[in-house]
Protein backbone atom coordinates (compact mmCIF):
# COMPACT_ATOMS: atom_id res chain seq x y z
CA UNK A 1 0.00 0.00 0.00
CA UNK A 2 2.84 2.40 0.97
CA UNK A 3 4.66 1.77 -2.08
CA UNK A 4 1.76 2.40 -4.40
CA UNK A 5 0.99 5.70 -2.80
CA UNK A 6 4.67 6.51 -3.52
CA UNK A 7 4.32 5.04 -6.88
CA UNK A 8 1.44 7.74 -7.27
CA UNK A 9 3.01 10.67 -5.50
CA UNK A 10 6.37 10.34 -7.94
CA UNK A 11 3.40 10.10 -11.35
CA UNK A 12 1.80 12.97 -9.39
CA UNK A 13 5.22 14.88 -9.04
CA UNK A 14 4.10 15.34 -5.59
CA UNK A 15 7.78 15.68 -4.62
CA UNK A 16 6.87 16.57 -0.32
CA UNK A 17 4.78 13.79 -0.47
CA UNK A 18 7.41 11.43 -2.06
CA UNK A 19 9.90 13.20 1.07
CA UNK A 20 7.60 12.28 3.58
CA UNK A 21 6.54 8.85 2.35
CA UNK A 22 10.49 7.80 2.52
CA UNK A 23 11.13 9.41 5.62
CA UNK A 24 8.14 7.46 7.20
CA UNK A 25 10.30 4.33 5.36
CA UNK A 26 13.34 4.86 6.85
CA UNK A 27 11.92 5.80 10.60
CA UNK A 28 10.07 2.52 9.88
CA UNK A 29 13.13 0.64 9.44
CA UNK A 30 15.11 2.38 12.18
CA UNK A 31 12.60 1.70 14.40
CA UNK A 32 12.62 -2.16 13.31
CA UNK A 33 16.09 -2.24 13.84
CA UNK A 34 15.84 -0.54 16.95
CA UNK A 35 13.66 -2.78 18.67
CA UNK A 36 15.09 -5.90 17.18
CA UNK A 37 18.52 -4.62 18.88
CA UNK A 38 17.07 -4.59 22.07
CA UNK A 39 15.45 -7.76 22.42
CA UNK A 40 18.46 -9.24 21.65
CA UNK A 41 20.54 -6.69 24.32
CA UNK A 42 17.43 -7.82 26.63
CA UNK A 43 18.00 -11.65 26.15
CA UNK A 44 21.85 -11.49 26.12
CA UNK A 45 21.34 -9.36 29.65
CA UNK A 46 19.06 -12.23 31.10
CA UNK A 47 21.42 -14.79 30.02
CA UNK A 48 24.08 -12.69 31.94
CA UNK A 49 21.65 -12.90 35.39
CA UNK A 50 21.05 -16.10 34.77
CA UNK A 51 25.00 -17.12 34.69
CA UNK A 52 25.46 -14.60 37.72
CA UNK A 53 23.17 -16.70 39.83
CA UNK A 54 24.59 -19.78 39.20
CA UNK A 55 27.90 -18.82 39.16
CA UNK A 56 26.80 -17.72 42.93
CA UNK A 57 25.04 -21.10 43.54
CA UNK A 58 28.00 -22.69 42.35
CA UNK A 59 30.57 -21.10 44.70
CA UNK A 60 28.39 -21.01 47.73
CA UNK A 61 28.25 -24.96 46.98
CA UNK A 62 32.03 -24.73 46.74
CA UNK A 63 32.75 -22.44 49.74
CA UNK A 64 30.17 -25.35 51.79
CA UNK A 65 32.14 -28.06 50.33
CA UNK A 66 35.79 -26.52 51.18
CA UNK A 67 35.23 -25.43 54.47
CA UNK A 68 34.20 -29.14 55.06
CA UNK A 69 37.19 -30.39 53.92
CA UNK A 70 39.27 -27.26 55.41
CA UNK A 71 37.49 -28.90 58.95
CA UNK A 72 38.16 -33.00 58.51
CA UNK A 73 41.32 -32.17 58.09
CA UNK A 74 41.93 -29.86 60.34
CA UNK A 75 40.19 -32.59 62.87
CA UNK A 76 42.54 -35.24 61.79
CA UNK A 77 45.93 -33.13 62.01
CA UNK A 78 44.68 -32.33 65.60
CA UNK A 79 43.94 -35.73 66.14
CA UNK A 80 47.71 -37.26 64.48
CA UNK A 81 49.53 -34.66 66.67
CA UNK A 82 47.48 -35.51 69.51
CA UNK A 83 49.09 -39.51 69.56
CA UNK A 84 52.55 -38.06 68.70
CA UNK A 85 52.99 -36.17 71.91
CA UNK A 86 51.06 -38.48 74.29
CA UNK A 87 54.02 -41.01 72.72
CA UNK A 88 56.36 -38.34 73.36
CA UNK A 89 54.85 -38.41 76.72
CA UNK A 90 54.72 -42.16 77.13
CA UNK A 91 50.49 -41.94 77.42
CA UNK A 92 47.53 -41.31 76.73
CA UNK A 93 45.46 -38.72 78.73
CA UNK A 94 42.11 -39.52 79.00
CA UNK A 95 40.77 -36.07 77.13
CA UNK A 96 42.91 -37.53 74.23
CA UNK A 97 41.42 -41.26 73.62
CA UNK A 98 38.27 -39.89 71.14
CA UNK A 99 41.00 -37.37 69.04
CA UNK A 100 43.53 -40.46 68.84
CA UNK A 101 40.89 -43.09 67.78
CA UNK A 102 39.38 -40.66 65.12
CA UNK A 103 43.48 -39.82 63.94
CA UNK A 104 43.80 -43.99 63.63
CA UNK A 105 40.24 -44.44 61.60
CA UNK A 106 41.15 -41.38 59.32
CA UNK A 107 44.26 -40.61 58.97
CA UNK A 108 45.22 -41.27 55.80
CA UNK A 109 41.62 -39.68 54.74
CA UNK A 110 43.23 -37.64 51.66
CA UNK A 111 41.16 -35.18 49.35
CA UNK A 112 41.39 -37.10 45.60
CA UNK A 113 39.21 -34.44 44.36
CA UNK A 114 39.05 -30.19 43.87
CA UNK A 115 35.64 -29.29 42.70
CA UNK A 116 35.38 -26.83 39.77
CA UNK A 117 31.99 -24.59 39.13
CA UNK A 118 29.82 -26.69 36.20
CA UNK A 119 28.46 -23.04 35.01
CA UNK A 120 32.02 -21.90 34.14
CA UNK A 121 32.98 -25.57 32.86
CA UNK A 122 29.81 -25.33 30.72
CA UNK A 123 30.87 -21.65 29.29
CA UNK A 124 34.05 -22.93 28.30
CA UNK A 125 32.75 -25.89 26.15
CA UNK A 126 30.11 -23.58 24.82
CA UNK A 127 32.49 -20.96 24.11
CA UNK A 128 29.94 -18.40 25.56
CA UNK A 129 32.05 -16.95 28.09
CA UNK A 130 31.21 -13.62 26.38
CA UNK A 131 28.11 -14.01 28.82
CA UNK A 132 30.79 -13.06 31.76
CA UNK A 133 30.89 -9.39 30.86
CA UNK A 134 32.92 -8.83 34.14
CA UNK A 135 36.79 -8.91 32.91
CA UNK A 136 38.16 -9.24 36.63
CA UNK A 137 35.38 -11.84 37.05
CA UNK A 138 36.19 -13.49 34.35
CA UNK A 139 39.87 -13.72 34.94
CA UNK A 140 39.34 -14.75 38.70
CA UNK A 141 37.46 -17.34 37.41
CA UNK A 142 40.11 -18.84 34.67
CA UNK A 143 42.70 -18.88 37.74
CA UNK A 144 40.50 -20.15 39.88
CA UNK A 145 39.70 -23.39 37.48
CA UNK A 146 43.29 -24.15 36.17
CA UNK A 147 44.09 -24.26 40.04
CA UNK A 148 41.13 -26.63 40.70
CA UNK A 149 42.59 -28.43 38.08
CA UNK A 150 46.34 -28.51 38.96
CA UNK A 151 45.77 -28.62 42.76
CA UNK A 152 43.45 -32.37 41.91
CA UNK A 153 46.43 -33.54 39.89
CA UNK A 154 48.86 -33.02 42.81
CA UNK A 155 46.42 -34.33 45.30
CA UNK A 156 46.04 -37.91 42.85
CA UNK A 157 49.85 -37.69 42.23
CA UNK A 158 50.95 -37.91 46.26
CA UNK A 159 47.40 -39.83 47.02
CA UNK A 160 48.95 -42.77 44.85
CA UNK A 161 52.14 -43.28 47.22
CA UNK A 162 49.91 -41.43 50.31
CA UNK A 163 47.67 -44.46 50.71
CA UNK A 164 50.74 -47.15 51.38
CA UNK A 165 50.47 -45.80 55.31
CA UNK A 166 46.62 -47.01 55.47
CA UNK A 167 47.61 -50.65 57.09
CA UNK A 168 50.26 -49.10 59.13
CA UNK A 169 48.64 -46.78 60.47
CA UNK A 170 45.52 -49.16 61.59
CA UNK A 171 48.11 -52.13 62.51
CA UNK A 172 47.30 -51.95 66.54
CA UNK A 173 43.84 -50.37 66.03
CA UNK A 174 40.92 -52.67 66.50
CA UNK A 175 37.77 -51.55 64.11
CA UNK A 176 34.05 -52.41 65.41
CA UNK A 177 30.96 -51.91 62.69
CA UNK A 178 28.71 -49.01 64.10
CA UNK A 179 26.00 -49.49 61.59
CA UNK A 180 24.11 -52.52 60.98
CA UNK A 181 22.69 -51.60 57.80
CA UNK A 182 26.69 -51.03 56.46
CA UNK A 183 29.29 -53.31 57.33
CA UNK A 184 31.79 -50.98 55.76
CA UNK A 185 30.81 -48.10 58.29
CA UNK A 186 33.47 -48.62 61.54
CA UNK A 187 35.45 -46.47 64.05
CA UNK A 188 37.69 -47.55 65.98
CA UNK A 189 37.03 -49.51 69.43
CA UNK A 190 40.03 -49.58 70.50
CA UNK A 191 44.24 -49.48 69.83
CA UNK A 192 47.32 -50.96 71.96
CA UNK A 193 49.36 -47.71 72.92
CA UNK A 194 51.70 -50.02 74.36
CA UNK A 195 52.85 -51.77 71.13
CA UNK A 196 52.87 -48.04 69.62
CA UNK A 197 55.35 -47.01 72.07
CA UNK A 198 57.57 -49.64 70.84
CA UNK A 199 57.56 -49.68 68.08
CA UNK A 200 59.87 -46.63 65.86
CA UNK A 201 58.59 -47.23 62.80
CA UNK A 202 55.05 -46.93 63.35
CA UNK A 203 56.26 -43.92 65.10
CA UNK A 204 57.80 -42.53 62.38
CA UNK A 205 54.68 -43.00 59.85
CA UNK A 206 52.78 -41.11 62.29
CA UNK A 207 54.95 -38.49 61.96
CA UNK A 208 54.65 -38.94 57.76
CA UNK A 209 50.73 -38.94 57.97
CA UNK A 210 51.11 -35.79 59.82
CA UNK A 211 53.43 -34.05 57.31
CA UNK A 212 50.75 -35.01 54.72
CA UNK A 213 47.77 -33.64 55.97
CA UNK A 214 49.37 -30.54 56.64
CA UNK A 215 50.11 -30.57 52.91
CA UNK A 216 47.01 -31.56 51.79
CA UNK A 217 45.61 -28.64 54.05
CA UNK A 218 47.58 -26.19 53.38
CA UNK A 219 46.61 -27.07 49.53
CA UNK A 220 43.06 -26.56 50.26
CA UNK A 221 43.41 -23.64 52.77
CA UNK A 222 45.19 -21.58 49.53
CA UNK A 223 42.54 -22.71 47.08
CA UNK A 224 39.72 -21.53 49.83
CA UNK A 225 41.61 -17.55 49.80
CA UNK A 226 41.05 -18.07 45.91
CA UNK A 227 37.61 -19.19 45.97
CA UNK A 228 37.07 -16.38 48.41
CA UNK A 229 38.14 -14.22 46.04
CA UNK A 230 35.69 -15.33 43.64
CA UNK A 231 32.88 -14.80 46.00
CA UNK A 232 33.60 -11.25 46.35
CA UNK A 233 33.70 -10.45 43.04
CA UNK A 234 30.64 -11.90 42.18
CA UNK A 235 29.20 -9.91 45.09
CA UNK A 236 30.32 -6.48 43.79
CA UNK A 237 30.11 -7.35 39.85
CA UNK A 238 26.16 -7.77 40.13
Amino acid sequence: MLLRRITQHVQNQNWFAVFIDFLIVVVGVFIGIQVANWNAERQVNQQRNLVHQRLVTDFNFLEDFSLQSLERHKKIIVGLDTLIKAIDRGEVLPEEDEAIKFALRWGVSYSKKMLRSPTYVELISSGQLNLISDEQLRSALAIFDQRALDTEFNFRSIHNVSVKNDSRLLKYGTLQQVNIDNPNIRDVATYDFTAMLADENYYQGLNNCLDIQNWFYSNIEAHNRVLQEIIMTLKGSK
